[in-house]
């Protein structure tokens, strides 16, 4: 069962949502991306900031990962209507998302853990104690990791099938900013009012006003 992170780690995790609220989201390239989710009860429009782990440029997605499980609100608000937005470095898109399956989340592990590899032990350790049981980095747990931890790839709507070769073609988001991978391992997600205070908030969302609104892409 996932644990719940501690308050000192859900505080450090605010920052990247403090600068996307100052409107520098830019500053962060494309280490996060803030995801605009309608509330599948209340209506109104939340922000959550979450980390990119991964990009597939192949397909133009960028990979998120719900740090406290299925149970996060914006994965169950996405799970219950479309995504609204999508704002990652200097581009900003209206996305389809997909639940990523078994094999695809453990190679995206994969590569993260690769591209982190100096911090690995740390990171082992952060995902042991999130998981509740010992995280090796074994083909296994990374398995084991994304039936408990959902992996979320976020791509532009407007992308196009190729129906004769099955590979897809996406247009490049607006406009486009630096690097493609993603950095450190960021955990905290909840649904909590904008007009809360950010350094007093729950953790990395806030809320606008309400405006007019799976593992495949869904259609809105």
């Amino acid at each position: 069962m996932t644990r719940r992170i501690g308050p000192v780690t859900r505080a450090a995790l605010k920052a990247p949502s403090a600068i996307y609220g100052l409107h520098a989201g830019w500053l962060l390239g494309h280490r996060f991306l803030r995801l605009t989710h309608r509330g599948r009860k209340s209506g109104r429009e939340y922000r959550t900031v979450l980390e990119v782990v991964g990009h597939l440029p192949e397909t133009g997605e960028w990979v998120v990962v719900s740090g406290l499980g299925p149970a996060s609100d914006w994965f169950r608000n996405i799970q219950a209507g479309p995504p609204v937005r999508v704002e990652c470095g200097r581009a900003r898109f209206t996305p389809a998302h997909r639940v990523l399956d078994a094999s695809e989340a453990a190679a995206v592990m994969a590569d993260y853990e690769y591209r982190n590899r100096l911090i690995l032990p740390v990171l082992r350790r952060v995902l042991t104690r999130l998981l509740g049981w010992r995280y090796d980095s074994s083909l296994d747990a990374r398995r084991r990791l994304a039936a408990q931890l959902p992996f979320v790839a976020f791509r532009p709507r407007d992308l196009e099938a190729d129906t004769e070769t099955g590979h897809a073609h996406a247009a490049a988001p607006r406009p486009a900013g630096g690097g493609t991978r993603g950095g450190a391992f960021t955990m905290g997600e909840a649904e909590v009012p904008r007009e809360c205070a950010w350094s007093s908030c729950a953790a990395n969302s806030t809320s606008t006003a309400p405006r007019s609104s799976s593992n495949a892409y869904p259609r809105s």
